[in-house]
């Protein structure tokens, strides 16, 4: 390389560099729109009936715990996992000609038709592997488009906006991982759960589609080959969260679901000894109070705090603990 081309090269970096802080100082001198907060939690709340009431669904359907149609049943929620992996990557070449809030959008219906679809089979009893297999597909791809494009669509409303729709993600999933099991334990059917989803899942949608900005919501993701051509302005310094968050969702989805299914083909769950007949507490009522109350807790004050103590880095952090306390 010549000596001009390699000046040539440093100055268009510099300049770059120069935009982007530029960015971040406008960015910082903008209001949060805190109603972007919505959207994340209908997103997130449905994932979390995708995730924790895969049980639910399971013994609604009379499938048995052993024997080809458990494993049919498997095989099609793990859809979820096989959609959110693809569209992390695929939504750059599926949805590229589309601007990133139109990608939101695509996702927030793509989750309401999955809610749409295990509504229906909890509604009609309706034990379809191919339909399990499209809700949780769909799930997958909504939330596997979602966050990246939701991120990307708002990064012009600035950094306090941002904190509010991150804040999204934890809150919107304890709202069924908490409060769900809670209700449930009280009663309540676990289809009005997803009925519920759906309709904040609407209500997220109205929001983001009417209530945000569109004027300075228009922007488009950087070109995946672009970004992959420039490859040492940006790898070096994410490595490290790309590490975290392997970490974080590694042992999430490694353990999570094994302490979710714990005497899950009972009602009640002995407290003290497996086969105790006395001390005896409500199923639901158990993964709420064992399994979900501490690090659920801990993880809302800590986004209170953040809230009212200025609320820098609430996603990082929020990852972080719950990265040590899966483990």
């Amino acid at each position: 390389m010549t000596q001009p081309q390699n000046d040539s090269l440093l100055e268009d970096r510099d300049n770059r560099s120069h935009h982007v802080e530029q960015m971040e100082v406008e960015e910082a001198e903008l209001p949060a729109f805190k109603r972007v907060l919505l959207p994340t939690m209908g997103m997130f709340a449905g994932y979390a009936c995708q995730i924790v009431l895969q049980g639910k669904l399971k013994s609604h359907l009379d499938v048995p715990q052993h024997g080809d149609l458990a494993r049919a049943f498997t095989f099609a929620v793990s859809f979820q996992y096989i959609g959110n992996l693809v569209f992390r990557l695929a939504h750059n070449f599926i949805f590229g000609c589309f601007t990133s809030n139109v990608r939101v959008v695509i996702s927030q219906f793509s989750m309401m038709t999955a809610l749409a679809i295990v509504i229906f089979m909890f509604t009609t009893k309706t034990a379809s592997m191919h339909l399990v297999a499209l809700a949780y597909g769909l799930s997958g791809m909504a939330v596997g488009s979602f966050e990246s494009n939701l991120i990307s669509a708002i990064t012009p409303l600035g950094k306090e906006t941002k904190v509010w729709a991150i804040s999204g993600l934890p809150l919107g999933f304890c709202i069924i991982s908490v409060a769900g099991f809670i209700l449930m334990g009280m009663g309540l059917p676990p289809v009005m759960l997803y009925v519920m989803t759906f309709i904040l899942n609407v209500v997220g949608f109205v929001v983001f589609q009417f209530y945000v900005p569109f004027d300075v919501n228009s922007n488009r993701q950087q070109n995946i080959i672009e970004s992959l051509k420039n490859w040492g302005e940006w790898m070096p310094q994410s490595f490290v969260f790309w590490l975290a968050l392997f970490v974080d969702m590694f042992f999430v989805a490694t353990f999570g679901p094994v302490l979710l299914y714990i005497f899950n083909d009972r009602a009640v769950v002995p407290l003290w000894n497996p086969n105790d007949t006395t001390w005896l507490v409500n199923h639901d009522l158990y993964v709420f109070t064992f399994q979900y109350t501490f690090e659920r807790f801990l993880i809302i004050l800590f986004l209170l705090f953040e809230f009212f103590g200025g609320g820098k880095f609430v996603y990082i952090r929020w990852r972080c603990w719950e990265s040590a306390l899966s483990l």
